[in-house]
């Protein structure tokens, strides 16, 4: 079993509507020349209030002002409240004029339960010139058992398996398979304390050089209370020369999207 303590990201591309299996936005960058738009649509026939959340690893422990403005709003440090009349779309930028970068993630949520529609988009600028774009879809906020695509075989590629979760420990579980389908590996990751982690798969499985096919894990919270909400979210960025440059999601039966309740 290994343990991890690394922090990092996550993302994909699309929009999904927030509720009980939906409600973060797994990577969001801002500073060295990063920013992040966030968008966020009432898709309700109510008026709704969206709970707009910046976060990095470290939670609500660490402060993170990354110089919000919204189209229309009320911004408290690192938390955005949007009132959206029923259709209505508010929109949330970072500065992006932090000299360092940060990542971390987005949480929303509607304290009524209407539902929402958000996304994200990640860019990378020089300048006034913009030089790489990735959208980013919300993911469900407990996923039980995903599987992610790799492929090794490209040198130049370096995949990220990474997650979210704000349960206080969790396990993962993991099994790769090849394009057969025959089991290749096994392992296990535990992590502890963090709100969102990272693994880097080629420094962490040397043994997969060359691997194509897929990894597929499974979560616990062996450490949990009894009473805490279960959270998990995870895919795959694909890092080229340092830089963020593809975000698959992980594919999740609606059966393993569960409730983040623990009853």
């Amino acid at each position: 079993m290994r343990l991890l303590l690394v922090v990092l990201s996550i993302g994909m591309a699309g929009a999904a509507t927030v509720g009980e299996t939906d409600r973060f936005l797994p990577l969001v960058q801002d500073g060295g020349g990063w920013s992040t738009q966030v968008t966020v649509v009432n898709l309700s026939d109510k008026p709704a209030l969206a709970v707009v959340t910046f976060l990095t690893s470290r939670g609500f422990g660490e402060s993170w002002a990354p110089g919000l403005t919204v189209s229309s709003g009320r911004i408290m440090g690192n938390t955005v409240d949007i009132a959206l009349a029923p259709g209505a779309t508010g929109v949330i930028e970072t500065s992006g004029k932090a000299l360092a970068l940060t990542r971390g993630f987005v949480e929303i949520y509607e304290p009524q339960g209407n539902p929402l529609g958000a996304s994200a988009v990640v860019t990378y600028k020089e300048g006034e010139r913009i030089v790489q774009s990735l959208a980013v879809s919300l993911a469900p906020a407990h996923e039980r058992r995903s599987t992610v695509s790799l492929d090794l075989t490209d040198a130049t590629a370096r995949p990220e398996l990474i997650w979210v979760t704000m349960t206080t420990t969790a396990t993962l579980d993991f099994v790769f398979r090849n394009l057969a389908g025959e089991i290749v590996l096994r392992d296990q990751i535990y992590f502890d304390n963090k709100l969102q982690v990272t693994a880097d798969v080629r420094a962490l499985w040397p043994q997969l050089a060359g691997f194509r096919g897929t990894v597929e894990w499974t979560v616990s919270f062996p450490g949990a209370d009894r009473y805490e909400y279960r959270f998990l979210s995870g895919l795959c960025l694909l890092m080229r020369e340092g830089r963020p440059w593809a975000i698959s999601s992980g594919m999740t039966l609606p059966s393993d999207q569960a409730s983040i309740s623990p009853y």
